[in-house]
């Protein structure tokens, strides 16, 4: 193999690992860009949404659901959803819903004195990694 042929090699090997560097960066730009407009929707709507994983965590809550829960936004991210909802009766839509794959509907009231009554959904989302095979 001469020089000039080994140089040409390198200098291909080189053109497409550029070309793989642009599209990667285009694509990571593309996501992020997606990603703000999701939270920036979810962290403006009137209704509460909060997404918890698979362990029971919080991953997302907008301001809207803190407030019908009473509680502070600030710092719910990780944490586990029992120190973030109290009421037993979400906590248990929120597991029948982590449980299986189905939707569940219904009305929570919360409070003794002044009471406040919420419809409630309670869904499974799921990636199409986290889906068993059909």
């Amino acid at each position: 193999m001469s020089l000039e042929q080994t140089n040409d090699e390198l200098a291909d090997l080189s053109s497409t690992l550029n070309q793989t560097a642009l599209k990667l960066d285009q694509t990571i730009r593309t996501l992020t860009e997606e990603r703000n407009q999701s939270a920036a929707i979810l962290a403006s709507m009137e209704e509460g949404v909060a997404v918890i994983d698979t362990d029971q965590r919080v991953i997302f809550c907008n301001s809207a659901f803190c407030r019908a829960a009473g509680v502070s936004h600030a710092g719910w991210e990780g944490r586990p959803v029992m120190e973030l909802i109290r009421h037993s009766d979400l906590l248990a839509m929120i597991q029948r819903a982590l449980a299986g794959d189905e939707v569940i509907h219904g009305e929570v009231v919360v409070g003794s004195i002044r009471t406040r009554s919420f419809a409630v959904t309670s869904a499974p989302v799921r990636s199409d990694a986290s889906r068993p095979a059909p």
